[in-house]
C-alpha cells in the first residue's frame, strides 16, 4: 500500500515537469506567444511606424502575451507591392499599406485617388467609415486580405528643388517623380511635368543625383526620409489625400478565436487613430522645422486654377467611377 501511494505521488510530481518540459509539443504551442510578422515602407518616426508601434503596444495590453509583433519597416521587405503580395500569401502576417500601391490588383480603390476629392482628413475619414470604406473592405476581403481599420498618412503636396510652385505654370517641364499609378501618370502629364514613376526607396537617391526635378508626398513622408535635406520648395497642394490601411493575411484571421480577432481590430482602430493624431498635431510642427532648415514652404497655391486644369480630366473620372458616386463623396458632411 505504502509503495502503491509512493508511485501515484511521483507520478503526480512528475506532471507539471512533463508540461513545463514539453514532452508534447502541443502544450508549449498553446502557451508560447505567436508571433506576427507587420510590413511597412516607413523608417523610425513615419506614421506607418507609429502606427504599427501603437498597434502591438494595445494588442500586448489587450491579449497578455499572445501574440508577438515582429515590425518591418523601411525597405526591409521591398515596396509596397511586394508588400501586398506577401500578405495576400501569407509570406507575411500584416502590412500597413497605401491605397495607392494596390489599384493594379484592385482597380475601385483608385477612387480615393481622384485629385482633389477631399476637403480635409476630417472629411475623408467620415466617407471612409461609410458606404465606400466598408465596399472597398469586402473587395479586399476577397483578395484573402483583411482591412483591419483606416488609418492615414495626410494630404500630397509638391515639392522642388529648382523653383517654388503656386500654379500650373510652375509644374512645365519640371521631371516629377510619382508613384506608379496612373491616375497620377495623368494628372501631372496634364499639368505640364514630365512625370517619372518609382518607389519611395528609390527617391531620396535620385533627388540627390537631380535624376527628378520634385516630388509629391505626404508631409511627414517628406520628412521621415529626410526628403527635406535634398528640396527646397514646399508647395501645399494638397491635391491627393492618402489613407494608409492596416490590412492582415485572412486565413490568419479567420484562424483566431474570436476573442482574438476582436483585440486585433481593436488594436488596429487604435493604430489607426494614432496616425490621424500625428498627422494632425505633427504637420505644422514639420512645416516650422522646414522653414527652419531653409526651406521654402508656399501656403498660397491656387488650388482653383490646379482644378481648372484637371477639369477633363476630373470629367473624365466622373465617367470612370460614376458621377454621382463621386457627388456623395464630395457632398458628405
Amino acid at each position: 500500500m505504502f509503495r502503491m501511494t509512493m508511485r501515484v505521488v511521483a507520478i503526480l510530481l512528475c506532471i507539471p515537469a512533463i508540461l513545463t518540459c514539453g514532452a508534447t509539443g502541443r502544450v508549449i504551442a498553446a502557451t508560447a506567444p505567436q508571433t506576427l510578422i507587420l510590413g511597412h515602407n516607413s523608417p523610425p518616426g513615419g506614421p506607418h511606424s507609429i502606427g504599427a508601434r501603437v498597434f502591438a503596444e494595445e494588442l500586448g495590453r489587450l491579449l497578455p502575451g499572445r501574440f508577438q509583433i515582429d515590425e518591418k519597416g523601411g525597405v526591409t521587405l521591398g515596396p509596397e507591392p511586394d508588400l501586398w503580395d506577401a500578405v495576400r500569401l501569407g509570406t507575411i502576417d500584416m502590412a500597413l499599406i497605401t491605397t495607392i500601391s494596390l489599384t493594379p490588383q484592385i482597380p475601385e480603390m483608385d477612387i480615393i485617388n481622384v485629385p482633389f476629392l477631399f476637403r480635409d482628413s476630417g472629411h475623408a475619414a467620415r466617407v471612409l467609415a461609410g458606404p465606400l470604406g466598408k465596399s472597398l473592405a469586402a473587395r479586399l476581403d476577397t483578395s484573402g486580405v483583411v482591412l483591419l481599420a483606416w488609418g492615414e498618412l495626410g494630404f500630397r503636396n509638391i515639392t522642388t528643388s529648382s523653383r517654388p510652385v503656386t500654379g500650373p505654370a510652375d509644374l512645365e517641364g519640371l521631371r516629377m517623380r510619382i508613384v506608379p499609378n496612373p491616375i497620377y501618370r495623368e494628372t501631372f502629364q496634364i499639368l505640364g511635368a514630365h512625370p517619372v514613376e518609382m518607389f519611395l526607396p528609390e527617391l531620396y537617391n535620385a533627388l540627390r543625383e537631380q535624376v527628378v526635378d520634385g516630388e509629391e508626398n505626404p508631409l511627414l513622408v517628406f520628412q521621415a526620409n529626410h526628403l527635406d535635406d535634398v528640396q527646397h520648395y514646399v508647395s501645399l497642394t494638397r491635391h491627393v489625400y492618402n489613407p494608409l490601411i492596416f490590412m492582415m493575411n485572412k486565413e490568419v484571421f479567420d484562424a483566431m478565436t474570436e476573442p482574438e480577432r476582436k483585440a486585433v481590430l481593436t488594436a488596429a482602430a487604435a493604430g489607426a487613430r494614432a496616425t490621424r493624431e500625428v498627422v494632425a498635431q505633427s504637420e505644422k510642427k514639420a512645416i516650422d522645422a522646414f522653414r527652419r532648415k531653409g526651406l521654402v514652404v508656399i501656403e498660397t497655391v491656387d488650388r482653383q486654377a490646379f482644378e481648372r486644369a484637371l477639369g477633363p480630366f476630373l470629367t473624365r473620372c466622373e465617367q470612370k467611377f460614376g458621377a454621382e458616386r463621386l457627388r456623395e463623396i464630395r457632398e458628405t458632411r
